[in-house]
């Protein structure tokens, strides 16, 4: 092994921690592209070597040695944090954790984040997901499966050629593919309508998933790796003038971008070009002037670990910044201490396993290994999960499918349909979210009423997503004839012109047709459980509640909104306001963890006990309506 591959393996790893801690270099993920370019080169030099040797190529041997250097070391990391996963991350990043940790555990990170988490690698929601750094090893163990095969046929096509035809046989089909690949990743991240893509995806019409598909799939993904493939090929520059240029020109090629790009740039696309073909040089040139460095112990101590230091650095970092959210200092000091835990995996893991002749002597056993390494952690991942306290649950109406597009799973007698014995008529939650988080209380409240009780809700602002709502009104009059309508919506405040009208003629056409009408008023703002890790609420200060400024503006703000509903639905005929916030805020500040349970599930929603506390006003809203409408139902 060349020392100054290590050197750069050392530099590919330093560009990829330090953007993970935010502190500097806003490109510095090109340092994965590095890292494929060097492997790339590693692997096919290894190859060319036993052929140029007349030795045997074994796939066996090859898998092998991939699977004692990788799984291991991997394995370990995802064992380790995937308990600490329900201390340190958000309840909604530890289901993407568990998700991502089991796909790549099978090798496939990288095509559960591409075509599962379609936010990106690059937005802040998925930045809580202690897993999210190993969709590079999922992509470049895809590589290594296909490799050798390409290899080995382009070897053998050339078997009985001179050792320079032969080297240019490899060099033209390393380049022809790694021009083929290059190609598909222009046109994915460029969203260029081109073939062959065109012919089974119009990126015009797809253009993010067209980005997610170049950024993560290991076929647009694979010329990186050719391009280190072809200079195994490649006489190595010896010129002590040449060689330092050509260095020179590679780091600033490196450096460069990783400064000059962010997570905003198209990228890889054309842009990919300057860090893998600055990686290039280097290797060309083998350092240059920069032999030395690359090659001095310290850079090589850190090359030897840059494995397992990626492994670590990220689980660290995401763990850290879990508790101090947004420190850099915090992510700095992850990501350096993470380096004791690379250290111990390293010297205890990665390297043992790597050379032992237990496993090398005896393919059986490697076979075992790779199988353990892969069994445990998907196991964990897919049966150790810890779900979010009960009251954090999603409501009925998620659980049961009733946020529909389809209004006439009203009609149904199975879905969102809960009957009671001897009913007295039906009662109906319809709305947006607003009336989603109150589906428990519902349920209860119509059940002690002696009605069925029937949901259907959308996503949305109800007023703005839902043209068909008129539909919906006379499917809730016509056919189903409900003695009560519960309606939840988000309250468009500050847009009173549009709003005002639109509610109001809503009500007002359920109340002439003899319906009772049940509006429960905004909720006033709380806070965000499923955004906080476990350690911020169970061991240090809540910092997940709202300030005592933040909810004093929240309550005067609700306050508003509800003078603003009350006057927009005056006078309205058999109709009931309910305020929630009574129930759901008795003392100021507010908070949204009372009794040592979640009151609010996210700023804008309250939680299953959040709802099961409005039973009773909802109970109370119903009952007089049914009093007040006697007979029931339109005429």
């Amino acid at each position: 092994m060349r020392s100054d591959i290590q050197g750069l393996r050392a530099l590919a790893v330093l560009l990829v921690v330090i953007y993970h801690t935010g502190i500097a270099v806003p490109g510095g993920y090109i340092g994965v592209d590095v890292f494929f370019v060097i492997s790339g080169y590693v692997i096919t030099g290894s190859l060319v070597r036993r052929w140029g040797r007349g030795e045997r190529f074994s796939l066996l041997q090859f898998f092998g040695r991939r699977v004692r250097r990788l799984l291991p070391a991997l394995a370990a990391m995802t064992v380790v944090c995937l308990p600490l996963m329900s201390v340190f991350t958000t309840f909604d990043g530890r289901t993407q954790g568990f998700e991502t940790a089991r796909a790549a555990s099978t090798f496939m990170a990288n095509v559960q984040l591409m075509l599962f988490r379609p936010n990106g690698y690059f937005v802040a929601s998925e930045q809580t997901n202690p897993f999210l750094h190993t969709w590079s090893l999922s992509l470049e163990e895809q590589i290594y499966f296909l490799y050798p095969f390409l290899a080995v046929l382009l070897m053998f096509s050339a078997r009985r050629a001179g050792p320079v035809a032969k080297r240019v046989v490899l060099v033209a089909g390393f380049s022809i593919l790694g021009l083929v690949s290059l190609w598909l990743s222009l046109i994915g991240t460029l969203s260029i309508d081109a073939f062959p893509v065109n012919h089974f995806l119009d990126l015009s019409e797809n253009a993010d998933f067209g980005r997610q598909l170049a950024f993560y799939s290991s076929v647009t993904r694979l010329w990186e790796f050719l391009a280190g493939a072809v200079l195994a090929v490649v006489p190595v520059v010896s010129a002590r003038v040449l060689a330092g240029g050509l260095a020179s020109v590679g780091l600033g090629l490196v450096i460069g971008t990783a400064l000059w790009i962010d997570s905003a740039s198209a990228f890889p696309g054309w842009i990919a070009l300057f860090p893998v073909g600055g990686t290039c040089l280097l290797i060309l040139s083998r350092g240059g002037w920069m032999h030395g460095i690359l090659s001095s112990r310290p850079v090589g101590w850190i090359g030897d670990r840059s494995y397992s230091w990626y492994l670590w650095h990220w689980p660290a970092i995401t763990f850290g910044i879990a508790v101090f959210p947004g420190s850099r200092a915090i992510a700095a000091g992850a990501a350096i201490g993470s380096l004791l835990l690379a250290e111990g995996s390293f010297r205890l893991i990665e390297s043992p396993i790597r050379n032992a002749q237990f496993f090398a002597a005896n393919g059986l056993r490697t076979l075992v290994l790779g199988v353990v390494c892969v069994a445990v952690p998907y196991a964990l991942a897919t049966h150790g999960q810890i779900e979010p306290t009960p009251e954090l649950a999603t409501h009925e109406d998620v659980e049961f499918g009733c946020v529909t597009a389809e209004f006439t799973v009203l009609l149904g007698d199975e879905a969102c349909f809960w009957p009671v014995e001897d009913p007295r008529g039906d009662a109906v939650l319809i709305g947006d979210s607003q009336a989603g988080h109150l589906s428990g209380a519902f349920i209860s409240a119509a059940h002690e009423q002696s009605l069925n009780a029937r949901i259907v809700t959308r996503t949305g602002a109800f007023f703005q997503n839902t043209p068909d709502r008129d539909e919906l009104a006379r499917l809730i009059i016509e056919d189903l004839r409900p003695r009560v309508v519960v309606l939840g919506q988000l309250t468009i405040s500050w847009e009173p012109d549009y709003w005002a009208p639109q509610m109001r003629g809503y009500v007002q056409r359920f109340s002439d047709a003899g319906i009772g009408v049940v509006v429960p008023h905004r909720i006033r703002k709380g806070g965000e459980p499923l955004e906080c890790p476990p350690i911020r609420f169970g061991v240090l200060d809540n910092t997940c509640e709202l300030s005592i400024e933040d909810s004093s503006q929240s309550a005067g703000e609700i306050k508003t909104i509800i003078e603003f509903e009350r006057t927009v639905l005056e006078d309205v005929e058999r109709l009931k306001l309910v305020d929630p916030n009574i129930v759901l805020c008795p003392l100021e500040p507010c908070r949204s963890l009372q009794d040592g349970k979640w009151i609010w599930r996210d700023g804008g929603h309250i939680s299953r006990e959040g709802a099961r506390r409005l039973r009773v006003p909802l109970t109370e809203a119903i009952g007089a309506l049914l009093v007040e409408i006697p007979g029931g139902g339109p005429s």
